[in-house]
């Protein structure tokens, strides 16, 4: 059932990004009960207990436009949520496409068609579509289910990826030509890691599906004013902003003319009475477009549609804003242009004793609506807020007493100030309360023009244009205003004018000089200031003998520099290592070495360390001399570019690459490895019942070593992450009592092994043979630790409950293995749970042993941490959900009891000659009667020329083109509904996994105890 409900959500969740809604029975008019299951990105539940994503959204829009009040129900899963509608259980859900499984649900309008397209990389020599895919290597996300008959029909070289992050790290790098899946799945990708500008859409889509609204078979009231609400908000253009900003429609191509939302805010973005758009912002942007030559076209907009961002149908850019989590969901941001700070306002003489927002808690607050200032200070307790739609209201009701303070941003609220002559009778407190980054937001779907401006503003930054737009709206105002140089001119012309008119002449000169100079002082002391405080990176000059000259703030904290008195010497505990396997570089190789002897470095890419324990920083390194004459104590300048965060993007889409490989090639393996197992089980099973004694108890012994072989094949499946293991609760105590029999015989007499006590009662939920065996590597790991280090050790395994709680909603368990051994490097460290990673020699070690330890705690819903220091020993713990409390089973109920037959005819379809011998020869001995197909399309033609069964037992995985799925679709087309049953020697298909056709799921092998029990279960 896994694979059908992937098709449920792959349709809903990634075609078409739904959210459901419905009501309880026949629900009253005006009223609907809306069916929900988690699931991140659309539907998640916030800390106030409302909810959130993209389902929501969409599902609130159209019911507040149809005027219908939501009532949200909860349920365990998607297939489950859907079925409801059908079945009357629930209303309405939005969204949804024409599936089976809304049985008679009645459907709206279409909401909007949604798409699956071919991508490829940005390039022009890229020429892929979807007419030239033959030998092409193109990757399909298995959300998509299928691949689309564009490309399964194309000739192309396929390749399934599990996750969007394997697919796209996989083009980006040259590992394939071309990704299929939807558009919303690809985008919400791209866009979160902003490389949407490196892969584009090649030609039409490949498959369109519509999206309904599906309404229960008892609510058809609810149609009118649901198709009325659709027909609305396409007309106003709300559904169309929705489904664009959530990344399901896709957004119209880059226009020749940009559209600039422009609002009244101080001193960033001014309308002036005559309609002309200038202000800080407005003119910043006016610069860029020029230097990148945009063609821009500014619009007044109202507070509302500032709040909403730019979108499609509306427009295209706003100036620089502040860049908020709830924003940058809906709006693309550039790189940050410029800090904004947020300030206290009160009246002048009443700030005694407020610094910070606690200080104003029992006081009334005023803040704007649409304001950055108002999500910070309703964070903060105890604060009475009073909410004004504009700044103006604001001033005037600090002004006439009716708050104590207000909270705006400090440049406008002082330049709205200065224009209502209240200058004198307001001050900001300091420090501000809060400060935000500000930068051009643009819609979605203009990754390109966000490129070409972050390629231009660094320089534009650095340059004396923007210094000089810089002062003239954001620095404080002068005291030597224009007016105030002439009058003292006049009275100090006045003075001397009597007596020494020639030394007058000579005084004005000179201010003339100096104040010419102070300017050029000035704009290039802000010049630097500008390129040293706002860039990133860490820049850094270097004197001849070594020390560092100067460093902006991302050196000094990149570099951990204790204080900015310069020059300082290069810290002692700073060095490089090789970034490809993290060994101390060389003194020739070290890239300050090399830029202080005049190399010039271009983007080498280096590990950075730091103090000892910290964790290491990826870097891009660049030089270049300094030859100025007027500078020769200067040697050269540096640029250290943070690449971490792109690295471990990279590592981890190299990881899931090499464990989607391992998981396809383990799939393959046990599919066969258990065809294999199941006949020779069977083949067991008929011989135990024509021997002796002697006989049978040799061949119960075959019989457990097709068990184990079958347990082998479900632990490589769960370590590939192809099948969760079989969870259930498992007391730790006895966990821990089999583990001390597993591990004392191995251990070395210097090592001792600790047991902490734990409660009887204990019980975690996982598979109990995973965690025994995930706890032995973990021992044998300290073992293997301590003897390699030569001395004496012990090895501590304890378990405690933690306060947090797991996704059962019971507190989790955290179960921790401790040696006292060498412990980790943070190289090590950072690398020790990829697989094929080890330290040990060839002969003892394969790199899999932390690896699958990991993929079993993130299987069992839990997590693993790594706490290790060099010298300090090292503490592995893994968090797993808390089990519950199960009564004992009924005594008489074992899975030994075989159901005999009643002489019904079952119709067994299974493409191995061996299996299907041994399985037909079983059946016979449980009292059916058989009929037998060797494959899906001789099954098919049995049904279609009208043969006589009671059950249908088909494999799922067979070639030919004809499954055990396929073949039931066909059988329920052919209008025969009697029981299925379906087997497969793929242990990770389970009852979550049918297409449109439910039906109990075996693995391969089972006994024939089991298979009775389905059989019968089945029949009724």
């Amino acid at each position: 059932m896994v694979r059908g409900l992937r098709l449920i959500v792959s349709l809903i969740g990634c075609l078409a990004g739904p959210a459901t809604v419905h009501a309880q029975g026949a629900g009253s008019a005006g009223q609907a009960t809306v069916p929900w299951s988690p699931f991140a990105g659309r539907y998640e539940a916030a800390p106030d207990g409302s909810l959130t994503g993209y389902y929501a959204d969409l599902t609130r829009l159209i019911g507040e436009a149809a005027g219908l009040r939501i009532d949200y129900r909860e349920y365990d899963s998607i297939y489950e949520a859907l079925r409801s509608v059908g079945t009357g259980e629930t209303d309405m859900r939005v969204g949804v496409p024409d599936l089976p499984v809304l049985g008679d649900s009645l459907l709206s309008d279409p909401i909007a068609e949604a798409g699956v397209y071919l991508f490829v990389r940005n390039d022009p020599e890229v020429t892929l579509t979807s007419e030239n895919m033959r030998g092409q290597s193109i990757g399909v996300i298995t959300s998509v289910l299928r691949p689309p008959a564009a490309v399964a029909g194309s000739g192309a070289d396929v390749t399934i990826f599990e996750d969007a992050y394997g697919a796209f790290g996989a083009l980006v790098t040259g590992q394939l030509d071309g990704v299929v899946t939807s558009f919303k799945q690809a985008t919400d990708l791209l866009r979160s890691t902003r490389l949407d500008y490196r892969v584009k859409i090649s030609g039409a889509a490949l498959e369109r599906h519509e999206i309904y609204v599906a309404v229960a078979p008892g609510r058809p009231d609810l149609l009118p004013p649901i198709n009325a609400a659709i027909a609305q908000l396409k007309a106003d253009g709300d559904l169309e902003r929705v489904l664009t900003s959530w990344n399901v429609l896709r957004p119209a191509s880059v226009p020749d003319v940009l559209n600039v939302g422009v609002t009244n805010f101080p001193p960033y973005q001014i309308i002036t009475d005559t309609g002309e758009f200038t202000g800080y912002g407005v003119e910043a942007l006016r610069d860029l477009a020029q230097r990148t030559g945009l063609t821009l076209n500014f619009r007044q907009i109202t507070t509302n549609e500032w709040a909403r961002g730019p979108a499609q149908g509306t427009y295209d850019m706003l100036p620089p804003l502040s860049i908020t989590d709830e924003k940058r969901a809906v709006m693309d941001f550039t790189i940050p242009m410029q800090q904004s700070p947020y300030s206290i306002f009160m009246r002048r003489g009443e700030s005694a004793g407020i610094s910070a927002l606690p200080d104003l808690v029992g006081k009334r607050v005023g803040v704007a609506a649409n304001n950055w200032a108002r999500q910070v200070a309703m964070r903060q307790e105890g604060l009475d807020l009073v909410i004004f739609e504009n700044a103006e209201d604001m001033l005037a009701s600090l002004l006439s007493g009716e708050v104590s303070a207000v909270l705006y941003a400090t440049q406008t609220m002082e330049r709205l100030a200065e224009v209502d002559g209240s200058s004198e009778q307001i001050e900001a407190v300091q420090p501000p309360f809060t400060r935000t980054e500000r930068a051009i937001a643009l819609r979605p779907g203009l990754s390109s023009i966000r490129e070409n401006l972050n390629a231009v503003i660094p320089g534009y930054l650095s340059s004396e244009e923007y210094q000089n737009l810089r002062n003239r709206w954001l620095a404080a105002p002068t005291f030597w205003t224009a007016s105030r140089i002439w009058l003292a001119q006049v009275i100090i012309g006045t003075i001397f004018v009597l007596g020494a008119l020639g030394f007058v002449v000579l005084i004005l000169r000179a201010r003339r000089v100096a104040v010419i100079h102070a300017r050029r002082m000035e704009s290039l002391s802000n010049r630097f200031g500008a390129i040293l405080n706002t860039a990133r990176s860490g820049i850094l000059a270097l004197n001849r003998d070594g020390r560092i000259d100067t460093a902006n703030p991302g050196a000094i904290h990149m570099l951990q520099l204790p204080n900015q008195i310069w020059p300082a010497e290069w810290p002692d505990n700073i060095s490089f290592l090789d970034p490809y396997d993290l060994s101390p570089l060389e003194a020739s190789s070290d890239p300050v070495r090399r830029a202080l002897s005049g190399a010039v470095l271009k983007g080498e890419k280096a590990v950075l360390t730091t103090a000892a324990g910290a964790d290491p920083i990826h870097v891009h390194v660049s030089s270049s001399p300094v030859n100025d004459p007027s500078q020769p104590e200067l040697s050269s300048v540096i640029v250290l570019e943070d690449i971490t965060d792109q690295e471990s993007a990279r590592r981890m889409a190299e990881r899931a690459s090499r464990l989607d490989a391992l998981g396809q090639l383990t799939g393959g393996v046990a599919h066969d490895f258990n065809n294999i197992l199941g006949t020779i089980e069977y083949a067991t099973e008929l011989a135990m019942e024509r021997t002796d004694d002697d006989g049978r108890r040799y061949l119960r012994t075959s019989l457990g070593s097709v068990r184990r072989g079958a347990e082998l094949t479900t632990r490589l499946l769960t370590f590939a992450k192809r099948q969760p293991g079989k969870r259930r609760s498992v007391t730790l105590k006895d966990v821990f009592a089999d583990l001390r029999q597993l591990v004392e015989p191995v251990l070395e007499r210097s090592v001792t092994l600790h047991f902490d006590e734990v409660s009887p009662t204990l019980q975690v939920c996982c598979d109990p043979s995973q965690l025994e065996n995930a706890l032995l590597n973990l021992c044998l790991n300290s073992r293997d630790a301590l003897v390699q280090d030569g001395s004496a050790g012990s090895i501590h395994v304890s378990a405690v409950v933690t306060d947090d709680l797991g996704i059962n909603g019971r507190p989790l368990v955290a179960i921790s293995v401790q040696d006292d051994g060498p412990g980790m490097s943070p190289e090590v460290r950072e690398r020790a749970t990829d697989p094929f990673f080890t330290t040990k020699s060839a002969r003892k070690g394969t790199g899999l042993g932390l690896a699958m330890v990991y993929g079993f705690a993130d299987q069992s819903d839990g997590w693993m941490d790594v706490l290790s220091r060099l010298g300090e020993g090292c503490r592995i713990t893994v968090y797993l959900p808390m089990g519950e409390q199960i009564e004992d089973a009924t005594p008489g109920a074992t899975a030994s009891t075989v159901h005999m037959g009643k002489g019904e005819t079952i119709l067994i379809v299974e493409d191995q000659p061996d299996l299907l011998l041994m399985l037909s020869e079983v059946l016979k001995s449980l009292g059916y009667k058989i009929v037998s197909a060797p494959s899906g399309k001789d099954a098919l033609t049995l049904l279609q020329d009208g043969v006589t069964f009671d059950l249908l037992l088909t494999d799922i995985v067979m070639p030919g083109g004809v499954g055990g799925y396929q073949l039931a679709e066909r059988m329920r087309a052919l209008g025969i509904m009697l029981p299925i049953v379906y087997m497969s020697g793929y242990s990770g298909i389970g009852k979550d996994s049918y297409h449109s056709v439910p039906g109990a799921v075996i693995a391969k092998p089972c006994s024939p105890a089991e298979l009775s029990e389905v059989l019968r279960r089945a029949l009724g």
